[in-house]
């Protein structure tokens, strides 16, 4: 009975933790920490600065941060978003936090889960029982999905959960992945940074309903438990009011009242009768439209200071990364760019890239990639597929990354017909070839018998169907008839791919172990 009353109260917590994501306004990027949350953020960076209060950031050394990127489809797989996009926006953020000496890096790869309600409603209970279980315990976990507000206006493009029982995320839409301000703002409040408009979330201001000046020194607003105190513009009380942060100006929500991110047009008066200026091109305030987004130096303090605190230990220090630069692109090899071939099995080579330590190949129908564009991460330097059409035109490219390095270029665009002439060939000179026994006894080598008008260098390797490499072997096929075995004790029963791939082209044919 203990055990089921405490579950019964942690999920009510955890209830209680959902995003308010029921009110939503026009205006700039909007992020859903709002209420409780927001009040919890607060609270942390109050906490952070007791706990760390003779903290002293040391200046010159990059603090390097695991981050657990998860792309999240609906149930069928489908609508993930794009791992070029994911590393693409890795890249973006990673830029803007450079300034501050923090760097994220991916942690153990991609996440890949299927689950309707997070793909589309991550602010559900549903969906916050699987963001828990697929949480990790020792990166930044950032959850890609589809939408956030279902049922809203759509205006919300992320958020951050703070960590009541099991949560401590970042949920992202599919939208704002490319907009690395957002995923910027939102790590903000990952290490405790709120909005300079704090108190203000739910009720931005208005003349006819707060008054110039302001009826009194607390925000008018339900947003949070209590009231809040209001930045006045003279800073005499920023260690308490709104963020607690005392290089933020006053900010009652007026992202969402003024238009762009030009010189603010107000002339708004806080309780003592003192104009207020906003800081429009703050990071974590909601104006739009602005170049470029900062954090104020004591913003960053705060930052280091929650990254350095007893409740960052987990993240902090993380294991730094490969720093090796990548500053080249592969080159594709095979198949032979315009070739022809023979669509049942198809087989991509490319050279390594120096620092890469990943490549993210990509196969699509159209050049431009946007029209079924298909993704497949991996550390070798070839692919098998045996799904594609026949007689269609493809596309495909490579992208060279590392945990750390993901700004790196794809390579060239190489196009191949697909047919189904079993006679078809990709070696000009060979004349015929034949694997035999096919089907071949399980533990009994198969003989790849080859007859050709000029010799040649090859490797002979042997893939699964899902494109594994299993094995290699380099062999010269001589002028005329000759043979090769190919052992195959390793393998278990099924189908396989074997392909010479030489630098004149390349063959393949399946074979059957029983």
């Amino acid at each position: 009975m203990k055990k089921i009353l405490q579950f019964i109260g942690v999920m009510a917590l955890t209830l209680l933790a959902l995003p308010t994501t029921a009110q939503h306004f026009t205006g700039g990027h909007v992020c859903g920490v709002r209420g409780a949350d927001a009040a919890m953020v607060k609270a942390q960076m109050m906490q952070n600065r007791e706990e760390m209060r003779d903290y002293v950031h040391q200046r010159g050394a990059i603090t390097y941060v695991p981050m657990k990127i998860h792309l999240v489809a609906n149930a069928a797989g489908e609508g993930r978003v794009a791992e070029r996009n994911a590393l693409r926006m890795l890249c973006d953020v990673n830029e803007i936090y450079l300034q501050h000496e923090i760097q994220f890096y991916i942690s153990n790869g991609f996440n890949y889960f299927n689950h309707n309600n997070t793909y589309q409603d991550p602010t559900s209970t549903s969906a916050f029982i699987k963001l828990s279980s697929e949480k990790v315990n020792n990166a930044v976990n950032v959850f890609l999905v589809l939408n956030i507000d279902t049922g809203g206006d759509g205006n919300t493009l992320a958020y951050y959960q703070p960590p009541v029982g099991s949560a401590d995320w970042i949920v992202v839409s599919a939208g704002s992945v490319l907009d690395a301000n957002v995923l910027a703002h939102e790590l903000g409040h990952f290490f405790s940074l709120s909005h300079p408009f704090y108190g203000w979330e739910n009720n931005p201001y208005d003349a006819v309903e707060h008054g110039n000046p302001l009826f009194s020194n607390y925000a008018p607003s339900t947003s949070v438990p209590g009231l809040v105190e209001n930045d006045r513009a003279d800073q005499s009380n920023c260690t308490v009011a709104a963020d607690g942060i005392c290089d933020t100006p006053p900010d009652y929500l007026f992202g969402f009242t003024q238009s762009g991110c030009g010189e603010f047009q107000g002339q708004v008066m806080d309780w003592q009768g003192d104009l207020v200026d906003p800081m429009e091109n703050n990071m974590m305030s909601y104006f739009g439209g602005c170049p470029v987004y900062e954090f104020t130096p004591d913003q960053v303090d705060a930052i280091n200071i929650s990254l350095e605190s007893s409740g960052r230990n987990y993240i902090n220090p993380g294991t730094t990364p490969g720093l090796d630069e990548i500053n080249s692109v592969p080159t594709l090899t095979l198949p032979v760019d315009e070739s022809t071939v023979q669509f049942s099995s198809v087989t991509f080579n490319w050279d390594a890239v120096p620092g890469a330590t990943h490549y993210l190949f990509e196969i699509d129908r159209l050049d431009g990639f946007g029209f079924m564009p298909r993704y497949i991460t991996t550390t070798n330097l070839s692919q098998t597929l045996t799904d594609l059409e026949n007689d269609r035109t493809y596309y495909w490219r490579v992208l060279p990354f590392s945990d750390y390095r993901t700004c790196a270029g794809y390579s060239e665009v190489h196009s191949f017909m697909t047919s189904n002439s079993s006679a078809a060939t990709e070696i000009a000179s060979v004349e015929n070839w034949l694997v035999r026994p096919n089907p071949v006894a399980k533990n009994a080598n198969v003989v790849i018998e080859m007859n050709t008008n000029e010799a040649f260098d090859a490797d002979v390797k042997v893939y699964s169907l899902t494109g594994q490499l299993l094995s290699t072997t380099n062999n010269t096929f001589a002028n005329g008839a000759s043979t090769l075995e190919v052992n195959t004790s390793d393998l278990n029963t099924g189908m396989y791919i074997i392909s010479v791939q030489s630098a004149k082209g390349v063959m393949t044919q399946k074979v059957v172990v029983r």
